[in-house]
């Protein structure tokens, strides 16, 4: 009973857990901006609670005395302490808004992620010591791994809840005041087994001779454990950074498909945690054999992962729909990913079990793993992340990050702490010789095609962005090979999103373009005499290096004009802190379903760049109609509605690809279509560009871009897209696989829906008046 207890109250333990590591991730991500440096730091923070909090805790007196009421005590705290959490996810809050400069600013992004994850991880930190001090009478030899592997599977659940279901049908605040609830819940239920059962645990704690005798060879070298906990932690989330990095260059890149990894993740570590309490064997001679076989497995991966994906082929564009897409995406996680992660799953339970056979002090030597495990794992993700992506790329970081347990196996035996058995010695030449090999050899990061020559490529934290020539003609810049950001194949084309806002504003003085790319769109605006500024925000430092390296014969070098400024910043976050206000604000294409994109297409994002406006400033985000189906078409524009009632869609079309802009002015007048067409003519006629777009001067153009008002497009009943509520993500990861990279034009299916005015209205842009349409 006590163990049964112990493996249920670990499960859900784990479940919330995991959970508020995802919402936590979300929270800030709205909050302090979606980049790279906050989603380490979300990591950073999780993982270093977690090891203080197993330090500390480790010496509690509660926990050995009343090791329920201890873990009871700890689940109430962690739900305590997320209310700021919950603060700060309702409240808009954006923490560094007031700051002076970058530097204050990111400290104190640094402090509040420490104030809103830290308290609740440390708490985290002393859950599993309680359930293990709890089970320790129960004459189980595997108890310990158990209760580990139940609370790491727990995780999947957790994850799987947050990032499919409950963040889309209650909200991500509510959806962590629910597991608030569960915490308080699972606290009540340990409450209960302190009542029943905690006599006896009082008195094994006085008398631990009661237990199972452990075996002999279970107890290692305390040395010997510390060492073999900070490489499991180090090399389990280091490969899990490589295996997201290696996941995104084949894969759909939206929350769903790093969801899906990440379960894949925890699942095949908890199931080797339940594996390594099976059977009756050293452990010592088991470790002397796994060691090398986790190297040869990490050197091997590169090579495995290449060949089941046919050479880092669109995974999903081949997988034809959702349901497909995710179970592929889980077969191809345990084909490439599985024999590492379940040979290293061993590893530690292993470590924790020899900890235990410690009669007397075996809970306080499994806090001090715990501490070592959680603070290696930050060590293994900072390191692998920001030091051996860009320095050796995904590949031959895996090599590289496979010599650890090389080098640990290496120096264990060495000191004789560890049997060498001559087939172990073996295994460890087979792996230095594969690890070499795949070292030496050349697997690509990019998808390799005849239309496409390699022109530039830089991996980084933010993952492999390229440059390459269709062709000989023009470039084209991609992101993990499936995301591409912008080609030269139109570059007038291009410009016009940044050209036609500028038009129709009487003087633009101060502008600013969120997102870079290549740059074309936001190198329009130095051919205004009258702008006087040019902000562009590009939350990627690798895209920028690229974009100004390469593109500079398109865009004339606009960067070096002394009116831009290009700040690496989140989009949302930047508009949401700036002091400054703009006359023309332009949203450049965002794909909906990238992960993290959806935000730019939220209320609050619209609500905060409306703010950014000057009186009588313009706003226009261009909508790559190609990316979307009617669905999430309409729930845009219907939350731009809510923002901008007397907004209007404009219409910039080429012979490949469509776009609307939704227009909206801060004033909140209605739109004068006269006024507007006069602004634009003189605009036009007192203004000259290098090669501007003779579609631009066309008298008639004016009358084919503008398409009406927003007002009545969508039904009023149609979904608002929020940060809380992010249903634009939703319906686009479920509709992208499908498309895979084809052009959409008009989902059909919407003549039979609500809708039929605005299908009606883009169905005529489209199909009846081609001779405006570039070609």
């Amino acid at each position: 009973m006590r163990l049964l207890m112990a493996i249920i109250l670990a499960f859900f333990s784990g479940t919330c857990a995991l959970a508020y590591e995802t919402l936590w991730n979300r929270v800030l991500a709205n909050v302090l901006g979606d980049t790279i440096f906050n989603s380490a730091l979300v990591i950073v923070v999780f993982f270093v609670g977690l090891s203080l909090g197993a330090a500390a805790l480790r010496k509690w007196a509660v926990l050995y005395r009343s090791p329920w009421l201890a873990f009871a005590a700890l689940e109430a705290a962690i739900a305590l302490t997320l209310y700021p959490t919950l603060y700060v996810a309702g409240g808009g809050l954006y923490p560094g808004s007031a700051a002076g400069t970058l530097l204050i600013k990111k400290i104190m992004q640094i402090v509040s992620a420490v104030l809103l994850v830290g308290p609740p991880t440390f708490f985290m930190g002393g859950t599993l010591l309680a359930l293990v001090q709890a089970v320790k009478p129960a004459r189980f030899r595997g108890k310990v791994s158990f209760v580990y592997g139940l609370n790491t599977l727990g995780g999947i659940l957790g994850i799987a809840a947050v990032t499919f279901v409950l963040i889309y049908i209650v909200g991500i605040r509510s959806t962590i005041s629910g597991f608030m609830r569960i915490s308080l819940a699972v606290a009540g239920i340990a409450l209960v087994c302190h009542l029943f059962l905690g006599r006896r645990s009082a008195a094994f704690a006085v008398h631990e001779t009661g237990a199972a005798a452990p075996r002999s060879e279970d107890a290692m070298p305390e040395a010997l454990l510390y060492i073999l906990s900070a490489m499991s932690g180090g090399v389990i989330i280091g490969f899990e950074v490589l295996f997201m990095h290696a996941y995104a260059l084949v894969g759909h890149n939206s929350a769903w498909s790093f969801g899906c990894m990440l379960m894949i993740v925890i699942a095949l570590l908890g199931t080797a945690s339940l594996l390594s309490a099976a059977g009756r064997y050293d452990r010592r001679d088991a470790i002397a054999f796994v060691l090398p076989a986790i190297s040869i497995a990490l050197a091997a991966f590169p090579h495995l992962f290449y060949r089941l994906t046919g050479g880092l082929q669109f995974h999903s564009s081949l997988a034809g729909s959702l349901e497909k897409y995710l179970v592929s995406s889980v077969l191809l996680g345990l084909a490439s990913g599985g024999p590492f992660l379940l040979l290293s799953g061993l590893l530690f339970p292993w470590i924790l079990e020899s900890a235990n056979a410690h009669e007397r002090s075996g809970v306080r030597v499994i806090g001090t793993l715990l501490a070592l495990n959680a603070i290696s794992a930050v060590c293994g993700a900072v390191a692998v992340q920001f030091i051996l992506l860009p320095l050796c790329g995904v590949w031959k970081s895996c090599v590289v990050l496979g010599a650890v347990p090389l080098g640990a196996w290496l120096f264990i035996c060495g000191r004789g702490q560890c049997p060498c058995r001559r087939t172990a010695r073996f295994l460890c030449a087979g792996a230095l010789a594969v690890s070499g090999v795949s070292f030496a050899l050349h697997t690509p990061s990019v998808r390799e095609s005849g239309k496409y020559a390699l022109v530039d490529m830089k991996t980084g934290p933010d993952g492999v962005v390229c440059v390459k020539q269709r062709e000989g003609k023009y470039l084209v810049m991609t992101v993990n090979n499936n995301f591409t950001l912008s080609s030269g194949s139109d570059p007038l084309w291009n410009q016009s999103m940044g050209h036609i806002p500028l038009f129709l504003h009487p003087l633009p003085k101060k502008t600013a373009f969120i997102g870079l790319a290549t740059g074309l769109t936001a190198s329009s605006a130095v051919q205004h005499r009258c702008v006087a500024s040019v902000t562009v925000l590009e939350n990627s430092p690798l895209v920028i290096e690229m974009a100004l390296k390469h593109y500079g014969e398109l865009t004339d070098n606009f960067h070096l004009d002394p009116r831009v400024e290009i700040v690496e910043a989140d989009g949302v976050n930047f508009m949401a802190t700036a002091h400054e206000a703009y006359d023309v604000i332009v949203g450049d294409l965002f794909f909906p379903w990238h992960q993290g994109a959806h935000r730019l297409y939220a209320r609050e994002h619209f609500k905060n760049v409306r703010a950014r406006l000057n009186p009588g400033g313009i706003f226009c985000q261009w909508l790559p109609l190609y990316q979307f189906d009617y669905a999430s078409l309409a729930m845009v524009i219907r939350t731009f509605a809510s923002v901008f009632p007397e907004g209007v869609v404009l219409l910039n079309t080429s012979d490949k690809f469509q776009q609307i802009g939704l227009l909206g002015i801060r004033d909140g007048r209605p739109f004068d279509v006269v006024r507007a067409r006069g602004i634009w003519h003189e605009r036009i006629q007192n203004e000259t560009g290098r090669d501007r777009d003779p579609f631009l001067e066309d008298p008639g153009f004016f009358d084919t871009m503008y398409l009406g008002t927003i007002s009545g497009l969508v039904p009023e009943t149609t979904d608002v897209n929020t940060l809380d509520m992010p249903l634009l993500e939703e319906k686009v990861i479920q509709v992208e696989p499908t498309l895979g990279v084809k052009m959409l034009k008009i989902n059909e299916q919407a003549a039979r829906g609500p809708g039929v005015t605005l299908r009606e209205l883009l169905y005529d842009c489209y199909f009846q008046k081609k001779e405006h349409v570039r070609r």
